[in-house]
């Protein structure tokens, strides 16, 4: 069962989690990388997963990569991923800034 989100997930918040995360020199391919999650009609709701897989990889270069494309094939993947990680209330803990 997914919690209520606080408020839908917005590109700023996506840019603000990779900003967190990642070294300003890599920021600019994290984001193009992010990108490209959401091209295609069957990849949904793409803030949301994309928050979703910076939450997982947590800076990892390499997991991102990783997870980008596990999140093309199936954006259930990451979902699973980050809600067996951070619990059902994930969003909004991200959101709200309580995350990790």
């Amino acid at each position: 069962m997914t919690a209520p989100r606080s408020r839908p997930v917005a590109l700023a918040d996506v840019v603000d989690a990779a900003r967190r995360d990642f070294a300003p020199d890599d920021l600019g391919g994290v984001l193009a990388l992010l990108a490209t999650y959401g091209v295609e009609a069957h990849e949904r709701d793409p803030e949301r997963i994309r928050l979703g897989v910076l939450a997982i990889v947590r800076g990892d270069r390499a997991a991102l990569d990783k997870w980008v494309d596990w999140a093309k094939r199936d954006w259930r993947d990451v979902l699973f991923a980050v809600q067996r990680t951070y619990g059902a209330s994930w969003e909004a803990k991200f959101l709200d800034g309580t995350g990790p």
